[in-house]
């Protein structure tokens, strides 16, 4: 994950954004938010009204990305549950 350059993976997702919600689909669950530098991409572009649809997101199992996404770098805590909603 570390080698997908941030601004790739916002334009990637803006482009299959597009794609899912001209075929009706607004919520998608995506497994790559266990990563938190792809769950902060997510954060902002919520936060910033570019998120159109709707993320079931959360860790995988017991894992190190787990811990980081529970406890990410800017403080903000994360409570250990199954799943976040954007």
């Amino acid at each position: 994950m570390e080698r997908i350059d941030e601004s790739y993976f916002e334009n990637a997702l803006m482009v299959l954004q597009r794609e899912l919600l001209k075929s009706g689909i607004t919520m998608v669950n995506d497994i790559m938010t266990q990563y938190p530098r792809i769950f902060k991409i997510y954060k902002r572009l919520q936060e910033e009204g570019k998120l159109k649809i709707r993320m079931a997101c959360g860790g995988l199992g017991k894992s190190k990305e787990l811990e980081k996404f529970l406890e990410l770098e800017d403080g903000m805590k994360i409570k250990k549950a199954p799943v976040n909603i954007f």
